[in-house]
């Protein structure tokens, strides 16, 4: 965890240092939530407002979409887990906002941090989101070790059962025909 914690916080300082000297704009970015409990396979939709305090246009921005996995100290396949992983926003002025809604669809189960970062396309400001904790269960239903097989060996069963009920009317039919 400790490891997690200076990857964020190297993460929020790379970021910080990326808005030029002189420049006014300043992007907050907002999430409507803080944690999400979900299961494997559910899309949630979060709406991330971006928001220029700043006295500049910021120019062309571009959204994206990061997935942390603490338990293994690194990223997890972010473009696993949306279809639009980098997004543009377009031109903020100053004192703008924009809204976005972004579907996030975990696809597989533990506890992640999901973030959402803006950047300048000229090089200019870029915020990043607080952290949302998703913490994402395995659904009860259908739990995908045993499906396949399931799915598998009833069909093999129904047709075990129908060899062996034609073959038993066959013995029948035969001895009736025998006598």
């Amino acid at each position: 965890m400790k490891r997690f914690s200076w990857s964020l916080a190297a993460a929020a300082f790379v970021l910080a240092g990326a808005l030029p000297a002189g420049a006014t704009s300043e992007l907050v970015v907002e999430i409507d939530r803080a944690e999400v409990a979900t299961s494997v396979g559910t899309t949630e939709t979060m709406v991330v407002t971006i928001s220029n305090r700043g006295s500049d246009s910021t120019g062309p921005l571009l959204g994206h979409l990061l997935v942390v996995d603490p338990a293994s100290s690194g990223s997890a396949d972010a473009e696993d887990w949306t279809t639009d992983l980098t997004r543009p926003i377009g031109n903020l002025d100053a004192g703008g906002v924009a809204i976005v809604e972004w579907n996030v669809k975990p696809i597989s189960s533990g506890d992640y941090h999901v973030l959402f970062s803006v950047v300048s396309e000229s090089g200019g400001p870029a915020a990043i989101s607080p952290s949302v904790v998703f913490r994402v269960s395995q659904p009860r239903g259908l739990v995908s070790g045993v499906t396949l097989p399931v799915s598998a060996a009833v069909p093999l069963l129904m047709l075990a059962l129908a060899v062996a009920i034609r073959r038993r009317e066959r013995r029948r039919l035969g001895s009736l025909l025998a006598t």
